[in-house]
């Protein structure tokens, strides 16, 4: 588990146990598979108001899945994650991002949170994933997340 700001952390899946002990915490779970298993689905979501996202109390399940286009990815996930992270550091709740390697998919939604927060230089995308990159050296952006967000992020503040 790596901490980027206060009461903001990521890492993989091995480290969310260490954490579920801890009922401080907020989670948000950037797994296709925790998504999957929250829902109870085998093969695609269902799409009703939870297909990108479900919340149940402190815990967010993001239903994401690296992919090398950036079409794929839309931004409800990246608003709805914002919003679910802004709003539990606001109570002073420790916030934990992972997926099972840590790499892609809670960097993406962490670069988003911390640009649109002003936590990361926003004046430009090769200033925020430079600075990220410093921040969190397991930064492993997958292609198409990298495109997406080059393309689309706007920095503006999800409240």
């Amino acid at each position: 588990m790596h901490q980027l700001a206060p009461n903001l952390f990521i890492g993989n899946r091995f480290e969310l146990a260490r954490i579920r002990t801890q009922s401080e915490y907020a989670v948000v779970h950037a797994s296709h598979e925790a998504h999957k298993r929250l829902l109870g689905y085998r093969r695609g979501a269902p799409k009703n108001a939870e297909y990108y996202t479900a919340r149940r109390h402190n815990q967010l399940y993001v239903n994401i899945i690296t992919q090398d286009s950036p079409t794929f990815y839309h931004p409800p996930l990246f608003e709805d994650s914002a919003r679910f992270i802004h709003e539990q550091r606001s109570v002073q709740r420790d916030v934990y991002i992972y997926s099972e390697q840590g790499g892609n998919r809670p960097s993406g939604i962490a670069l988003v949170y911390m640009a649109s927060h002003n936590l990361i230089p926003n004046t430009s995308f090769e200033d925020a994933i430079k600075t990220f990159h410093g921040l969190y050296a397991g930064c492993a952006l997958s292609r198409g997340m990298y495109l997406h967000l080059k393309e689309n992020l706007t920095y503006r503040d999800w409240e």
